[in-house]
Parts: structure tokens; sequence; C-alpha cells
């Protein structure tokens, strides 16, 4: 999606075949989707990672030359899904006073930005989004 944390889209066939090989590549290293928890017994609670057999149906479809859907298959991400705020309207959104440019093709780059609250008393914070390439940056709930 056009503004969302990744440094490029895939919602449509034609950004997906262009980086195929990569995606292919990168999904049977288990790279992406990111999931750093290692396979245990146990499972957790919003695990994303891949299962095997969707890990063989993106390289089977590389291998054999990424060859594009039958029409009649609608997008691979709905438009609805594609909400403002993940976590419904924030109670307090924060900005940062200056800009990080993250590069696409760049490793994991792991930072650590203090943006003043304004707050006076210490709050739990129950959850977090951020947006990248917008002015908001993380939004807080109390």
């Amino acid at each position: 999606m056009k503004g969302g944390s990744a440094p490029f889209a895939l919602t449509s066939y034609e950004e997906i075949k262009k980086r195929g090989r990569a995606i292919a590549k990168v999904t049977v290293a288990r790279y992406m989707p990111p999931w750093l928890p290692e396979k245990t017994a146990h499972s957790f609670v919003g695990d994303n990672s891949l299962t095997k057999q969707e890990i063989e149906i993106i390289s089977e479809w590389c291998e054999s030359g990424m060859v594009k859907p039958a029409s009649g298959i609608g997008p691979l991400i709905s438009p609805k899904s594609l909400v403002e705020w993940k976590l419904g309207q924030p109670d307090l959104v924060l900005e940062m006073n200056s800009t990080f440019e993250m590069p696409a093709e760049s490793e994991d780059i792991y930072r650590h930005f203090v943006i003043p609250s304004g707050m006076k008393i210490d709050r739990y914070i129950k959850g977090f989004d951020f947006k990248p390439n917008n002015k908001t940056s993380f939004i807080m709930r109390s």
C-alpha cells in the first residue's frame, strides 16, 4: 500500500511479479514476513509466519514463470482492510520533530526515538501504532 510501512507496494500482480524472485527467496529463508520467535510446541497470538505449504506455493509460482492468475480473482488485499488507524481512533497522537529515512533495500535498522508527550503524569499504554511516511508517527492508548 502506498504510504505503508513497506518500501514498495504488493497490491497488484504487476508489483508482485516485479519482485517475485526476491519474495520467494526471503520467504523460503523465513526472513519475511518477519517473525522472530522460534517455532516451539507453543503458539503465539499474532503469529504471521507462513506455513510450509504457503512457502511452497510461492516458490512453485516463481519457478513456473510467475503466471498471472485467471481473470476474476479479486485484489490480494481488500481496500476495506486498509484503514487509517489499525487500532481505532487514537487517544493521543505524537509527532516526531525530525524525519528518519530508511533505505528500501537495507537490513533491518533498530532505532529508538524519544518523542515528548507533554503528559505530566505517568500513564499505562494499551497499544500503539506508527505511520511511516507521515507526520504522525506514533499513537498511544491510555
